[in-house]
């Protein structure tokens, strides 16, 4: 009889933390070797949709509703959660991201052992710094997708002798060499992630109005920024769309929402814009690299470990926006500076994050943790 493993999803939306975790399983041995159970709280997401079609067994059960009794809908959280893993009996439990807290805690209250996958950057770390120490502590092992991942976590807890470091990867290299410089009259800038004020898309619209007069005085280009993702935070979203309607800015910005066809969000985009205040590991820049689009990152720290500024990419300091003008100026005027940056990007990721590589490292700690 195989032995089990759950695995514990956090949410079952298109968020890094989730597409990494989900990529590593679809291309591991992992689902043959092992009796893989997974929680994922939404029936109606994307996640569930794809991990369907697996060979697993798929438990799922809402979190929180967001109705008033939020003691009553915890209590009955926490009993489903305990009732499926007395059901299960794993042999270990796989909590993605620090948000996966709760399963973490009850399965060392029940006497299994756990992994956590963190994927949390500085400043999440630091808010949720209590349970990032009791993490720490309860965890059998703990994987990060990146060294600036692991040195702020290591910063509030100690976790040198039970953590590995494993970088997020990309499934497919989709570098177009037909596709060279910016030729066309309008130019498609991206900019991929939740909509929420970390991922600073209201920064960037504010710097798309200046370029715009800019070149559209010159009577050369025209910017289009496209943003793809899903909307948490309402109230920055309307904001964004205020200013775009005081600014005329309409035919502009395109809101696209989800997309779950990364083929087509890259194949609509010439550059891409990573505007992140805090990250721990950039999957879009790798993921943008991989269909041979220059990047243009802020300074965070996920983005540091993969960009070297004026090799493989373009970095911007968080705190000065309209550097984006003259770095988008020097790509789409300057084909050779384009290819440049696209080509040392696409050797980038071919190098080091492709996920194949990737997948046979985070194998090998799952069967050690089931052998101890």
């Amino acid at each position: 009889m195989k032995e089990k493993i759950l695995f514990y999803f956090h949410d079952g939306g298109m968020t890094g933390a989730t597409l990494s975790l989900f990529r590593l399983l679809k291309h591991s041995a992992i689902l043959d070797i092992y009796d893989v159970h997974i929680y994922v709280p939404d029936q109606s997401s994307y996640l569930y949709e794809k991990l369907s079609k697996f060979q697993c067994k798929i438990h799922s059960f809402p979190r929180l509703e967001g109705k008033k009794n939020k003691i009553y809908e915890l209590i009955v959280f926490y009993y489903y959660i305990t009732k499926m893993i007395f059901n299960i009996k794993p042999t270990f439990i796989y909590g993605n991201t620090i948000l996966s807290f709760d399963i973490i805690l009850l399965s060392k209250a029940l006497g299994y052992k756990t992994i956590l996958h963190v994927h949390e950057g500085r400043n999440i770390l630091n808010y949720f710094k209590f349970r990032v120490k009791l993490l720490g502590r309860l965890s059998d092992l703990i994987i990060f997708v990146s060294n600036s991942s692991y040195e702020n976590f290591n910063k509030i807890v100690e976790v040198i002798n039970k953590s590995k470091i494993i970088s997020n990867g990309v499934e497919v290299i989709n570098n177009d060499d037909t596709n060279k410089g910016v030729n066309n009259k309008i130019i498609n800038l991206s900019i991929i992630g939740t909509i929420n004020e970390n991922k600073s898309q209201f920064k960037v619209i504010k710097v798309i109005k200046v370029i715009n007069s800019i070149i559209i005085a010159q009577k050369s280009r025209e910017i289009i920024l496209n943003i793809y993702g899903s909307t948490k935070d309402y109230e920055y979203l309307n904001k964004m769309m205020m200013f775009i309607k005081e600014n005329k800015l309409e035919k502009n910005i395109i809101f696209h929402g989800e997309e779950s066809n990364i083929d087509k969000i890259y194949n609509n985009t010439d550059i891409v814009i990573v505007a992140s205040k805090d990250e721990s590991f950039g999957l879009v820049t790798i993921e943008a690299m991989s269909y041979g689009k220059p990047v243009i990152s802020s300074n965070n720290e996920g983005t540091l470990d993969i960009i070297k500024d004026n090799f493989n990419g373009l970095i911007f300091n968080y705190n000065d926006f309209n550097r984006i003008i003259m770095l988008v100026n020097k790509l789409i005027f300057n084909p050779i500076e384009y290819n440049k940056i696209r080509e040392n990007g696409f050797f980038s990721v071919r190098k080091k994050y492709l996920l194949k590589n990737i997948v046979s490292d985070w194998e090998d700690e799952l069967i050690t943790q089931s052998n101890n």
